[in-house]
């Protein structure tokens, strides 16, 4: 395949098992073939082809094999100008897969994760200054 310039629909029309692009840093790449070979499976990357994919991409943490491995894959840029300014909001669920949301920024899916972090032991403290006060009390009471 020749490499040549994508606007970033033209690359976002490839989301298929039979026709897979991922827009990773502005490059486009047909990970087709790949799909079946993936280390993590082919759903990861079905499931963030057609979209700006680069997040996720740094997000895993990619050796320096899986860079020279996508240099096969390459099939050309994206023009800058068609890119979207405003990235869609991803959120993972507890069954690992991710979940588009409307047009919010990254930002507020990570203060949402600080949340889901801090929120367990909050509550579990709590859990225990009640057991524990609730239990002094019922001593003085006979």
């Amino acid at each position: 395949m020749e490499k040549k310039v994508f606007t970033f629909e033209e690359a976002s029309q490839h989301c298929n098992p039979d026709d897979c692009w991922l827009i990773i840093d502005g490059k486009a790449y047909d990970v087709t073939g790949f799909l079946d070979e993936h280390p993590g499976g082919k759903g990861p990357m079905l499931n963030i082809s057609g979209e700006d994919a680069t997040f996720e991409f740094e997000d895993v943490g990619h050796s320096e094999k899986t860079e020279e491995l996508m240099k096969e894959f390459f099939v050309g840029k994206i023009e800058p100008y068609t890119r979207p300014k405003i990235r869609p909001s991803i959120t993972r669920h507890v069954d690992g897969l991710l979940r588009h949301g409307s047009t919010s920024t990254s930002t507020s899916t990570s203060r949402l994760s600080l949340l889901y972090a801090t929120m367990p032991p909050f509550i579990l403290a709590a859990a225990f200054l009640f057991r524990y006060y609730n239990s002094n009390n019922n001593d003085y009471n006979v």
